[in-house]
């Protein structure tokens, strides 16, 4: 998806026989006891279905076609399929705000301050649903409760009745925690950009593919 994203070309990436077959296979690798994470599916899932419904139409079934074409330009697919990430996310990990940024960070390299709200407001909505469907499933007597995480649920913390989680005393350790996080990523940036500018002007003149 992130290649798709990014305008490499990828025979049938987004294509309901994909789904099908992502769907299908990661269900059997879970029932067989495989390591299979749910993010990954959840993701290109989401993806899938961001590229296919807006088109009102399908290749698969060639007869499914409303004829509806305002978002068949790649523009659109794109923005969508960025939409479908965003939601996968948000349903794996019950975090909107997270699917926002992992299709801000990590998967698009065409964004504006438009999709941003757009996105968001899908894997809002994804992740909205999700909860619903989940007391529904679990929780037959409160199916309107959104209190449900998402499909991924690491446990939650509990220490006791007269436990605190953190103190005053624990925030000088956070503060330096994070001035350490800072000036690590800010020496990271640095040495990629002095590697860059290295390959840039010594590396990239070179023809590795001609004949020796």
């Amino acid at each position: 998806i992130k290649c798709y994203l990014n305008g490499v070309r990828v025979p049938n990436v987004a294509r309901f026989k994909t789904l099908f077959a992502k769907a299908v296979g990661v269900l059997f690798s879970v029932a067989g006891g495989f390591l299979v994470g749910k993010e990954g599916p959840m993701i290109h899932s989401g993806a899938i279905l961001g590229a296919s419904i807006p088109q009102l139409h399908s290749v698969t079934f060639p007869k499914v076609d409303l004829r509806y074409k305002a978002f068949r330009t790649d523009r659109y697919k794109r923005d969508f399929v960025s939409a479908g990430a965003a939601a996968g996310v948000a349903a794996a990990f019950g975090a909107p705000i997270g699917g926002t940024l992992f299709s801000l960070e990590e998967g698009s390299s065409f964004w504006n301050q438009a999709l941003t709200w757009r996105v968001f407001f899908c894997a809002m909505t994804s992740s909205f649903f999700l909860n619903i469907f989940r007391a529904a499933a679990f929780h037959s007597s409160s199916w309107l409760t959104v209190g449900n995480p998402g499909l991924l649920d690491f446990g939650q913390f509990d220490c006791g009745e007269n436990c605190r989680l953190w103190s005053l005393s624990n925030l000088g350790i956070f503060i330096v925690m994070a001035i350490g996080g800072g000036l690590l990523g800010a020496l990271f940036n640095f040495i990629n950009t002095k590697l860059t500018i290295y390959r840039l002007k010594h590396l990239a003149k070179r023809h590795w593919l001609a004949p020796f």
